[in-house]
């Protein structure tokens, strides 16, 4: 009798504990549904929202949770998603409701298929038993479309909003070979990542060094909408004198609420340097010819001249030009060191020294830096704090400013080049 009693009681437990998610889906305690906005006339690169709806009369015991998933030819954003919770009533039963938002952003136009996309799901029934299991959505086509107006166009976006902003630092009327201007570029987009936003080039100027900084890219809500944000740096050093234009940038994007492609144009930079011999040579000449009456006047403009070339001719004899573009390297090294730290660079910032080390002509037999440095303590000890946070070794803050410009200007004293009208001087006291 007993045996009997056991057997029909857990009969009677078989369908709570042996049910399965397929089956509460059958018998009509779950309800999933699955919607695409836009459903039609999806624009390349525009954002589309896929909306899961989970639904029971039951509870949930631990919710549900969209399983990850890739498109191919499509971004799929899935940074920060979390459900929405909500009820609703219909007639004598209430239903627990999770909504699921995911947003995608198609990269290429035409046929493009959203797989099947798993949901897992965790639901309380009787004496608070969990029946938990994966419901398979089924997959969907889509079809993307590229407005006729941004055909043969590349890059573009689509957006409601983009923003370029620029600024400078260094500007001025005139420049000498050796001046750093630093040229930030801000770009902004609504309702995409920052990661969909374009790579600027850097471009190849000779006689103009340009370095471009590791961009921020950063994502942020803006009362709930998601804003995108690249910045760019670019640091161009004058080489030598001249004349230098940096390249116009057009933006195309087209506008997701109005309809119609719009521009963004960033002006082109026209660089002038004044190279100064040339400018007095010129003068001299001038001055000759007015006065070419005047002998004492040509008198002294032939001497002049001659004083020049002699002057010049020493110059070249004794390396001035090797030693002057020595000088230069070792400075612009040594701005873009300093740069460096400010970005808590480490790694950037070493590899700086090294190369202002090796360039420098009157630092024969010094291949390291800490043979360089180990006579200052300090200096020495600043090196390796950046050496540690350059390969991720040890607990080490970053250098502070003040600290790099202390271990550059020691730097500076040590492998300082020295002019053809220097003379080292050996001094003594006398026993």
């Amino acid at each position: 009798m007993k045996i009997l009693v056991s057997l029909l009681s857990l009969s009677l437990c078989l369908p709570v504990y042996g049910m399965t998610i397929d089956q509460l889906k059958n018998q009509g305690n779950i309800e999933v549904s699955y919607t695409v906005e836009p459903a039609e006339n999806i624009i390349q690169y525009q954002p589309v929202t896929l909306e899961i709806e989970i639904a029971t009369d039951r509870w949930f015991a631990r919710g549900s949770q969209v399983e990850r998933f890739e498109i191919d030819g499509a971004v799929v954003y899935h940074r920060g998603i979390s459900s929405t919770n909500s009820s609703r009533s219909e007639g004598k039963k209430t239903w627990a409701v999770q909504l699921w938002s995911l947003t995608i952003y198609p990269q290429d136009s035409g046929s493009l298929m959203i797989p099947s996309i798993d949901v897992f799901v965790s639901i309380n029934v009787e004496d608070s038993v969990a029946v938990e299991g994966t419901i398979s959505l089924d997959p969907r086509m889509i079809e993307v479309v590229v407005p006729k107006e941004m055909e043969g166009l590349s890059p573009w976006l689509a957006t409601s909003k983009l923003t370029v902003e620029e600024n400078f630092e260094g500007l001025k009327e005139k420049y000498q070979a050796g001046d750093a201007i630093t040229h930030t570029i801000i770009m902004k987009i609504d309702g995409a990542p920052a990661m969909l936003l374009p790579r600027l080039d850097t471009p190849r100027i000779e006689g103009l060094a340009i370095y471009a900084m590791q961009p921020t890219v950063e994502d942020y809500s803006n009362r709930g909408e998601l804003v995108g944000t690249r910045i760019q740096q670019f640091v161009y050093t004058i080489e030598r004198p001249g004349r230098y234009s940096l390249p116009a940038q057009t933006f195309y994007w087209w506008n997701l609420d109005s309809s119609e492609r719009q521009n963004i144009e960033i002006e082109a930079l026209n660089i002038v340097t004044e190279d100064f011999s040339i400018g007095e040579a010129v003068s001299t000449i001038k001055n000759i010819n007015a006065y070419l009456m005047d002998w004492k006047t040509l008198a002294i403009g032939l001497f002049v001249l001659t004083s020049i070339a002699l002057l010049l001719r020493w110059l070249l004899r004794t390396g001035f030009r090797k030693r002057f573009k020595s000088y230069q390297h070792q400075k612009y090294r040594g701005q873009a060191f300093l740069l460096a730290i400010e970005q808590k660079n480490s790694a950037l910032a070493l590899q700086c020294l090294y190369e202002m080390l090796q360039g420098m002509p009157d630092c024969q037999g010094i291949v390291t830096l800490d043979a360089l440095l180990q006579k200052d303590e300090q200096c020495f000890r600043l090196l390796f704090q950046l050496k540690q946070m350059a390969f991720a070794e040890g607990n080490y803050s970053p250098l502070t400013i003040n600290e790099a410009r202390l271990l550059l200007g020691y730097l500076n004293q040590r492998v300082s080049t020295s002019w053809p009208w220097q003379k080292p001087i050996n001094l003594s006291l006398n026993s």
